[in-house]
């Protein structure tokens, strides 16, 4: 059994997950309506349609895990990523100001349709957090631990 400690603990870990890709995904200009699926309710250009819950607030580590992690119910958490410290905290600048982006190092892939053939690179975090918006490639890497 996962003590409440530790499922509050991955709780955290996944919503830092969430808010970073969500943040970089926002200021990323090649996302855009061109991508299949973007901008739509999640799940809508699947095969089968699923309903997908909405939530305006977060329940608590205990709510999340029983109600949607341990039933595999999928759902949304609408504006949950900008009620988070970090959104507004997180600017690149204060990314690279980290002494830890400058030691961290991340692999990123190749285009931003999954394509393993292209190969990828290693690189710091910081140097990622500076070429983001330039490089047509994406971050494969977990979120970093110091970040979490």
């Amino acid at each position: 059994m996962i003590s409440t400690e530790n499922k509050h603990s991955h709780f955290q870990q996944m919503l830092s997950a969430a808010v970073v890709c969500s943040i970089l995904s926002i200021f990323h200009p090649v996302y855009g309506s061109h991508r299949n699926g973007h901008l739509e309710p999640l799940a809508s250009n699947a095969f089968t349609k699923i309903p997908v819950k909405e939530l305006d607030s977060f329940p608590t580590p205990q709510e999340f895990y029983m109600n949607y992690v341990y039933p595999s119910v999928p759902v949304v958490f609408k504006g949950g990523a900008k009620s988070s410290p970090a959104f507004s905290r997180w600017t690149d600048d204060y990314l690279m100001s980290l002494p830890e982006s400058k030691e961290t190092f991340v692999d990123v892939e190749n285009k931003k349709v999954e394509n393993r053939s292209l190969g990828g690179s290693t690189m710091s975090f910081e140097d990622f957090v500076k070429q983001y918006k330039k490089i047509d490639g994406y971050l494969v890497t977990d979120v970093p631990n110091f970040l979490g």
